[in-house]
């Protein structure tokens, strides 16, 4: 997922760029340790907005890859995502071996607040 923001694109593309990028960083520094940080879920709604916002399909098998997610967890976590009303998939109109993921209205909703409130307050960290 290389960086795209042109194009009328949110202004929260470049937050959620710059975080899926922080998790990849983390992955590749923690090596085989990577997979003590696992947030398929979320990796997986962080790629639907980059990809709803780039206006650009995305497929189960693309999370996969650009995330080095196992093909059954990215399917799995896309499943319970669609279960609880934050994800949408659909057959691909032209393949319909593949399956494309949106995010629904409310998932999208949820990630723009999300992206909105990149500031915490003191009080919520662990240590001061």
């Amino acid at each position: 997922m290389g960086d795209n923001t042109e194009g009328g694109a949110s202004p929260h593309l470049g937050f959620a760029i710059s975080i899926y990028m922080e998790r990849l960083r983390r992955k590749i520094v923690f090596g085989e340790f990577g997979d003590l940080f696992g947030e398929p879920s979320w990796d997986i709604l962080l790629c639907a907005f980059i990809a709803s916002e780039r206006r650009a399909p995305l497929s189960i098998s693309d999370v996969a890859r650009s995330t080095g997610m196992r093909l059954s967890t990215a399917q799995r976590h896309a499943e319970l995502l669609a279960a609880r009303g934050l994800l949408r998939k659909a057959r691909d109109r032209w393949d319909s071996r593949r399956t494309i993921l949106s995010l629904s209205p409310d998932g999208a909703d949820k990630m723009r607040t999300f992206l909105e409130r990149n500031e915490i307050p003191m009080l919520a960290y662990p240590m001061h």
